[in-house]
């Protein structure tokens, strides 16, 4: 008996809508059937998901069409709660009902992968937590829309339409739901939104509307809005084939919520305005995106407007009081989780790393360049040459490259706590522990041989100045300390890398008058050679 009158056969027992295994099922159908047979079946038969043993469990099978159901039924359930993740351990519990009986400690990897491929659930940015990004948008709906949404979605399962949905398919749909309009406002709501391709890529303006059917912009514009409107005034005449629309665009695209401006996703845009489903187009980032209501509901009307994208797009950074605040809202890690605990959206993590992504790019260019350099010397972490910081600074932003002039200049200001620590080009933050010198390398080597000579009373090698500078200065270089040391014209070398310090300003004198009668001398010579 192949699969397919296996399931006609025991269709009773598979539409139970759960998970079953081989035990089971034999027991159904008594024992006159090879197990091993059946198995084969029905991991042949793409129509069953096979979830596989623990050590604790057994090989389970359950029909797709029951995985829809429960799926559709979970994200109604979840929507009507405005409730949209789970933990790992409460998804566990709920899908537990898809057996006979028992509990899973871990829901099926295989449950979760099939939901994943029409949207139903997604990976949370938070670890161990789960999204319903369908659960999200139909928690928009009320009443009566929401009624029709739900036997929508009980119609898509029984003909089984999550499959593969035809563009033709999805054509047909939009012809009819705008066939109950007049032939002018089907004309202005296609040219207006792209639909069909009757223009291209191109969308119309209200102007350019308005001259094609000789009325005003204005008109044009009432006449797009008001399309809309009778929509939502009316759900149980004109939403239905337009919901179809929108689930079938909702499970092609896996329940992404990020719309870019493509021809693609035209129709998929459009179906979710037609829904009455909010959709803010975030002009700086180049997308729009479903759903996104940080302010929250007010009597289940949502706002359309960006203004309140402000906080998240364009946050006061020039207020702000440090630089490490500022290096948080650049963060996409950061930004990721403040818009996963405080805004009303429902992004899988992967989508939820790319917006937050973008949004880091936005507020980059709003960013003064002092602040910029300050974010490449913290990229870098430790001390660094202005010429590394410039390097930095042009890979972290690449649209206002900078020369190694720009930044050195920049850092010499001595703003947002950075300092220079003594070396040549290089430049730290006064909270890593480092001081700007207050006096010169000359001077500060003077004092060292000073004080030793003082409390010694012997010559000092050059090691011990380089043991006693690191109390001056974190950061010097032995070359450095070297020719401080001997064009010193407070220190006399005594011997190889030996000084003592000089004792008066006559010792200074007679040297002085000696090379200066030295290099007279050598100058006689040279005119005698000549």
């Amino acid at each position: 008996m192949d699969t397919e009158q296996l399931v006609e056969e025991y269709g009773f027992f598979f539409s139970w809508g759960r998970a079953f295994t081989l035990k089971e099922i034999s027991e159904f159908i008594g024992s006159t059937r090879d197990t091993k047979i059946l198995r084969k079946a029905l991991l042949r038969d793409p129509r069953f998901v096979y979830f596989n043993s623990t050590p604790f469990d057994e090989d389970r099978f359950i029909l797709d069409i029951s995985l829809y159901k429960w799926f559709a039924n979970l994200n109604c359930k979840l929507a009507k709660a405005f409730k949209y993740r789970l933990s790992e351990r409460q998804l566990a519990l709920v899908s537990s009902y898809l057996r006979k009986e028992g509990q899973w400690d871990i829901t099926p990897s295989e449950l979760i992968k099939w939901g994943k491929s029409i949207g139903f659930i997604l990976n949370s940015y938070s670890k161990g937590y789960y999204v319903f990004p369908l659960a999200h948008t139909l928690s928009y709906f009320v009443d009566d829309a929401f009624e029709i949404a739900k036997s929508v979605l009980d119609e898509i399962g029984e003909k089984r339409a999550w499959e593969k949905v035809n563009i033709e398919r999805i054509r047909e749909l939009i012809e009819m739901g705008l066939s109950k309009f007049g032939q002018r406002t089907t004309y202005v709501v296609a040219a207006r939104e792209g639909l069909f391709d009757i223009f291209g890529d191109e969308t119309f303006t209200y102007t350019k509307l308005g001259s094609h059917l000789g009325v005003t912009r204005e008109r044009a514009r009432q006449i797009h809005e008001h399309f809309f409107q009778r929509i939502k005034n009316s759900p149980s005449k004109y939403l239905k084939p337009f919901l179809f629309v929108f689930f079938h665009e909702f499970m092609r695209v896996a329940g992404e919520l990020l719309l870019h401006k493509s021809s693609s996703e035209t129709n998929l845009r459009f179906s979710t305005k037609a829904c009455g489903l909010p959709l803010v187009d975030l002009t700086e980032l180049k997308l729009s995106i479903i759903g996104f209501c940080p302010e929250g509901r007010s009597n289940n009307k949502t706002q359309t407007s960006n203004k309140y994208l402000e906080k998240y797009l364009k946050p006061p950074l020039p207020l702000m009081k440090t630089p490490e605040t500022i290096q948080a809202e650049l963060d996409p890690d950061c930004i990721s989780k403040r818009l996963d605990q405080e805004a009303q959206v429902t992004l899988g993590k992967k989508q939820m790393r790319y917006f937050a992504g973008l949004i880091a790019e936005a507020r980059k260019e709003n960013i003064k360049l002092e602040t910029r350099v300050w974010l490449a010397l913290r990229a870098i972490g430790r001390p660094a040459h202005y010429s590394k910081v410039t390097q930095v600074y042009n890979r972290l932003f690449p649209n206002s490259p900078l020369k190694d002039s720009n930044i050195r200049s920049s850092l010499n200001r001595g703003r947002n706590g950075i300092v220079w620590v003594g070396a040549k080009g290089i430049y730290a933050f006064k909270d890593w522990g480092y001081e700007r010198p207050t006096e010169s390398l000359f001077d500060t080597v003077t004092e060292i041989v000073r004080n030793i000579y003082k409390r010694t009373k012997k010559p000092v090698p050059f090691s011990m100045i380089m043991t006693e500078i690191g109390r001056y200065r974190k950061i010097v270089k032995r070359t450095s300390v070297l020719m401080a040391a001997h064009i010193n014209a407070d220190l006399r070398c005594v011997s190889k890398n030996v000084f003592i310090p000089r004792e008066s300003s006559r010792e200074k004198k007679v040297d002085e008058d000696f090379d200066e009668q030295l290099d007279r001398i050598l100058r006689d010579f040279k005119k005698r050679e000549t």
